[in-house]
């Protein structure tokens, strides 16, 4: 499966320093019931906070503070995408500086993952590339909107 860009959706935006490329994070239904209740309006907190909920309705990110490493790896198996962006926030990787990271052991737990979902990502033949790449393949597909 090639990456057709409007698998993803991109877009420009124009800024007065220029264009910037926003590129989605990496999220899909991980619940049978998913699509159903984000066209909702409105879900109550105390219900989108339950197991139950997330089990049947939830989304599943591409981000190693939040799932297992056979989460992950399994993400990146199932996912049509060619192109995944994961989700990190650098305070995930610095103990005590996030809920996520409260100590070495969870840094490690994170780092270990990643390390785990990039050796599996090069070994069934999928490179990483910068942002600046990103920029340049999507717009050389032409797949991507302007805001």
């Amino acid at each position: 499966h090639s990456l057709n860009v409007t698998d993803i959706d991109t877009t420009w935006v124009e800024t007065a320093a220029g264009r910037i490329l926003e590129l989605p994070l990496s999220i899909r239904p991980a619940g049978r019931l998913a699509s159903m209740a984000r066209a909702l309006p409105i879900i109550p907190r105390r219900m989108r906070t339950t197991r139950v909920f997330e089990r049947l309705a939830g989304h599943q990110w591409l981000r190693p503070s939040w799932n297992t490493v056979n989460d992950l790896v399994r993400f990146a198996q199932e996912s049509p995408e060619q192109m995944l962006v994961l989700m990190l926030h650098s305070t995930e990787i610095i103990a005590g500086a996030s809920p996520y990271a409260a100590s070495s052991g969870d840094v490690r737990r994170i780092v270990g993952a990643m390390d785990t979902l990039f050796a599996y990502w090069k070994a069934s033949g999928h490179g990483f590339c910068s942002m600046t790449d990103a920029a340049n393949y999507v717009q050389e597909t032409a797949g991507c909107r302007t805001e």
